[in-house]
């Protein structure tokens, strides 16, 4: 059992980011801890909804945030609720009882056990409240530019300097925000949590795209930074006592186009009431019918892969996958969600795995969302006195294993309610790899003009989805 725990998110960081010329100090965590070869984002690959996930150890449905975007009536004047906004997600709590998810953050749940917890993030606001929702009624710490609570930016500008202005890299800003873990948070006995999520690369990634020099020096800075966390908890003497987990939310792949959506249902008459947020789309008040319309429209067009619908108990469409078979069901859920196609393709720095974007004129290089395995897997590796040493672990495991492994590394109650398992063949004195039962499959859902298959595996009684496809016969 370990004291204290540190989770650093490091934003839209590929597995294959993770080598000894661009992130020594992550290498050598994983040397001294374990690596988990086969890790999953949660699907929609989506830095808000994973957000909420690494934070509860649930999937959509029942954290309730399906999206970066989503359709919630009565929530903004146009119902539609922007989760990189923390004000937007406030607007969530008068219906969910003061909430802004549906459970309680680990955050949170460190709180009431008893202990101090803090998020530090230079992402959006939004997703740094997702981390720790409660924090300003519970007495926690958040701290991001454009948000705080428990701790002043007064007091630390005093202390570390002014805060640097946002870059791209956003070298120098990360680096202060890491003075905050270092210089102020770890050094405080009470804080047994401390959550940093570390906006770069994916902030930079978008804009340049996969494996850019600009990119590559993202990488860079927040391995450096990392080393430096890594350093200060030696240096205080916290290394018996502390677990360190490094993870990413999303994996990324290069964007080769954009498809029109709207066009192309307007062009079928479909369109008419239809609420189309990138891959989700709402249908207020359509019955199957129309959903079965719509969904046919998309299976003819081109760059459109695998397909979910079968919200709220809606019928679900001919040749599509239920969303509650993927765990993205739930009360604000789309009618209808879709992933853009994808490949293999190699990009112009030698990084394989590309998508469509879902916006006709998108203007990044690269992005994340699809079911793609270069979106789906993301970086996860574990250090400290709770876990093995030099281990490489190829179970399935993924972001809603985080919260539910840390709360019983920290003796914290409640990880059997949560849709994520504890990793137990990470933990020391835990079974082995290979004790662990595996099971891999492929389920397949057609009509004439539609084929989709979507791959999943199985560890510890928990599903993971690995990647989709969809073909036009």
């Amino acid at each position: 059992m370990a004291a204290r725990a540190v989770l650093m998110i490091c934003d839209g960081l590929r597995p294959d980011y993770v080598t000894e010329p661009l992130m020594p100090h992550l290498v050598q965590l994983a040397a001294e801890g374990v690596r988990f070869a086969d890790s999953h984002a949660v699907y929609p690959t989506v830095t808000r909804c994973n957000s909420a996930s690494i934070a509860t150890g649930l999937l959509p449905a029942r954290h309730g945030i399906p999206s970066n975007v989503f359709y919630a009536p009565g929530s903004t004047a146009t119902g539609r609720l922007n989760t990189g906004a923390a004000t937007d997600l406030e607007l969530l709590r008068p219906t969910r009882n003061g909430r802004v998810l549906h459970a309680p953050a680990l955050a949170e749940r460190v709180t009431a056990a008893g202990s101090r917890a803090a998020v530090v993030s230079t992402g959006s606001p939004g997703s740094a409240l997702l981390q720790y929702p409660q924090a300003a009624a519970g007495g926690g710490i958040i701290f991001n530019p454009a948000l705080e609570a428990g701790i002043q930016r007064a007091e630390l500008e005093t202390a570390l300097g002014p805060m640097p202005a946002r870059t791209m890299p956003n070298t120098a800003q990360n680096a202060w925000f890491t003075r905050v873990i270092t210089d102020v948070l770890l050094p405080d006995p009470e804080v047994r949590f401390i959550s940093f999520w570390h906006c770069d690369p994916d902030h930079t990634q978008h804009t340049y795209g996969v494996g850019h020099p600009e990119t590559l020096q993202a990488v860079r800075d927040a391995g450096a930074n990392l080393g430096v966390i890594l350093a200060a908890i030696r240096r205080l003497g916290l290394s018996d006592e502390t677990d360190v987990i490094v993870t990413s939310d999303h994996g990324f792949a290069t964007i080769t186009g954009g498809m029109d959506v709207a066009g192309e249902l307007e062009r079928a008459g479909v369109a008419e009431g239809a609420i189309i947020l990138a891959d989700l789309l709402y249908l207020p008040g359509s019955d199957a019918a129309r959903l079965a319309q719509v969904a046919g429209v998309l299976q003819r067009m081109a760059g459109i892969g695998p397909i979910f619908t079968g919200a709220r108990g809606m019928a679900v469409a001919p040749g599509t996958t239920p969303l509650a078979r993927i765990g993205a069901d739930g009360e604000h859920a789309p009618d209808l969600l879709f992933s853009p196609a994808w490949s293999d393709a190699v990009n112009a720095h030698g990084y394989p795995g590309a998508a469509l974007s879902p916006h006709p004129r998108s203007t990044y290089a690269g992005n994340h969302g699809s079911i793609s395995p270069w979106e789906v897997r993301n970086t996860l590796i574990a250090a400290g006195p709770s876990f093995k040493r030099g281990l490489v672990s190829h179970v399935p495991a993924g972001n809603i294993d985080i919260a539910p492994t840390l709360l019983h590394t920290l003796g914290i109650d409640g990880a059997a309610a949560l849709d994520g398992r504890v990793l137990t063949e990470a933990l020391a004195g835990g079974p082995a790899p290979q004790q662990v039962a595996v099971e891999r499959w492929t389920e397949t859902t057609e009509t004439d003009s539609s084929r989709q298959q979507i791959q999943f595996s199985r560890a510890g009684g928990v599903t993971y989805l690995d990647s989709g496809r969809r073909e036009q016969p």
